[in-house]
């Protein structure tokens, strides 16, 4: 089959968390594709709000015209999920991750009539067209992808590279599943795939990134790479301490601004745009997008909500404290001073109720 002749499948998966920076995803992965190209945008949907699903739709409307957006329900991959934990149980270290990064490894399931799709992390930018990448030759392989450069080369991640050479992974093909061009007709053929996954998840001993790991684990000698301007990882600009190779590769892309999809996979550009290395291309994509104020309200609104938690705790931890105060007293108090102190430890055991119940509405 002739992948020109395909439309061009995107998957993303997020919650309403990530929703409005998804929105900037999509806008710059539509800006670049040609008009004449027929575009199915899937997002693997873990509680995004009516609003930001409007929001989404008229991003896609207004950016092009052959694009169609739809959102798939992620109930029963969280229970499937439940069950890969729950046999795994306490063997080896697994970080703690949103289970939305996990959906991915369902792709081949979640889309039946699909023959190749791009999966896309949220906290990117597309900067070129991606039917330049979605119509190459992939060799019946499973997956494209770019090595992680951070990780392979950057001489700080010694520590992780040993744990991830112990797992059996080979560090010269370590890739970045963040953004990843699947075969998903491969997938398929590969005899009881999920179950594989599952194996997978419940044996290797020790996971530094549980899904990435498992997908690189898996496809060590299934894969085919792709040019490193393709996953562009921000935190590289960050640090020198690079092999040679890589900060050539690195340089190279720099000063020809040929990014492919830049990746923000260390600090994001819309907690530090000052820290964030291409911080600026981010929002000029979100000012174009007409997002910057969606996203500005929810990030002044998450600061809010810390400071109210904040303000919430050390109450808390007063009342606490006075209450203990008044129990050491009451072991020296007379008749009369027993019975003022039990009021007003009454009192403050009815404002702690009230402060415990106010916080576990807000998180609500």
């Amino acid at each position: 089959m002739n992948p020109s002749t395909l439309p061009i499948t995107v998957a993303f998966a997020s919650d309403d968390g990530y929703a409005p920076y998804l929105l900037v995803a999509v806008s710059s992965l539509l800006q670049h594709l040609p008009q004449k190209r027929s575009c199915s945008i899937v997002v693997m949907d873990s509680g995004i709000s009516s609003y930001y699903k409007e929001r989404l739709h008229e991003v896609v409307s207004h950016n092009h015209t052959q694009a169609t957006l739809r959102f798939l329900s992620v109930d029963l991959l969280d229970e499937k999920l439940n069950e890969f934990f729950a046999r795994r149980g306490r063997k080896g270290r697994v970080t703690k991750w949103s289970y939305t990064t996990y959906y991915r490894l369902f792709l081949s399931d979640l889309l039946p009539d699909c023959h190749r799709l791009f999966y896309l992390d949220v906290d990117i930018l597309v900067c070129d067209d991606l039917s330049k990448v979605f119509d190459m030759d992939m060799e019946d392989k499973s997956v494209a992808t770019v090595q992680d450069v951070c990780l392979c080369f950057n001489r700080e991640s010694e520590v992780e590279r040993k744990r991830l050479l112990r797992c059996g992974h080979d560090m010269s093909r370590y890739f970045n599943a963040g953004i990843m061009l699947i075969n998903l007709d491969k997938w398929r053929r590969t005899s009881d795939f999920l179950k594989r996954v599952e194996e997978i998840f419940c044996q290797l001993p020790d996971m530094v990134y549980p899904d990435q790991d498992i997908l690189n684990y898996m496809f060590r000698d299934d894969m085919i790479s792709l040019e490193k301007r393709w996953n562009f990882l921000t935190p590289q600009l960050d640090n020198d301490d690079l092999t040679e190779e890589a900060l050539q590769y690195r340089n190279t892309i720099v000063q020809q601004k040929s990014f492919g999809i830049i990746h923000y996979a260390g600090i994001k550009p819309w907690k530090d745009a000052i820290l964030c290395p291409l911080a600026s291309e981010w929002w000029k994509e979100a000012r174009r997008t007409g997002v910057e104020g969606d996203i500005i309200r929810r990030e002044l609104q998450l600061i809010r909500y810390h400071l109210m938690a904040r303000q919430e705790a050390g109450r808390t931890s007063s009342l606490w404290l006075q209450k203990i105060i008044i129990r050491l007293k009451l072991l020296f108090a007379g008749k009369n001073s027993r019975q003022k102190l039990r009021r007003r430890l009454d009192r403050l055991e009815c404002k702690q109720q009230k402060a415990t119940a106010g916080k576990k509405h807000q998180l609500k």
